[in-house]
């Protein structure tokens, strides 16, 4: 999907209406609606209309397409109260059972020395989970931390 289609289908999606989104933007209704459109050039969505629409909304899917387009995906972190040593030392193990499990699904799907399509996506469900937890982790991991931590990306990560 692209991020166009993505934003129109948000836009449309939007429980109360494109009308009342339109409305919490500060936007004119029809103004919102060219921009949605796909087909309507020279009315494409702004960097802040895509700003306030996910907020808005919570939707992730223009930022998903964005993320699509450029080989990369997007994870919402988890919000995360403070946690003791022992909620760490338990995600830890939660961590290395979700590891566990996208190598055992592997194994299985692999048995026959071919990966079918349902066979990557229940892959994929594995490892989605597997991300989520250790996402978790160093979310936790942060709660503990005395002084604020920066944020790194993962663009220095080698991936081979």
């Amino acid at each position: 999907m692209t991020p166009e289609q993505a934003f129109y289908n948000v836009v449309s999606d939007y429980a109360p209406g494109a009308k009342a989104l339109a409305d919490a933007m500060g936007r004119r209704y029809k103004a919102l609606l060219n921009k949605a459109n796909p087909n309507e050039l020279g009315h494409e969505p702004t960097l802040s209309d895509v700003r306030k629409v996910t907020a808005l909304t919570g939707d992730l899917r223009v930022i998903e397409a964005l993320a699509a387009e450029q080989g990369a995906v997007v994870v919402r972190l988890p919000e995360v109260p403070e946690c003791s040593r022992q909620d760490l030392l338990q995600h830890v193990l939660t961590c290395n059972k979700e590891f566990a499990d996208v190598f055992a699904e592997l194994q299985e799907d692999m048995r026959d020395g071919k990966l079918r399509a349902h066979e990557f996506e229940r892959l994929q469900v594995q490892v989605n989970e597997s991300i989520a937890a250790h996402l978790e982790l160093l979310e936790q991991a942060r709660s503990m931390v005395v002084e604020r931590a920066r944020v790194v990306g993962l663009r220095g990560v080698s991936r081979g």
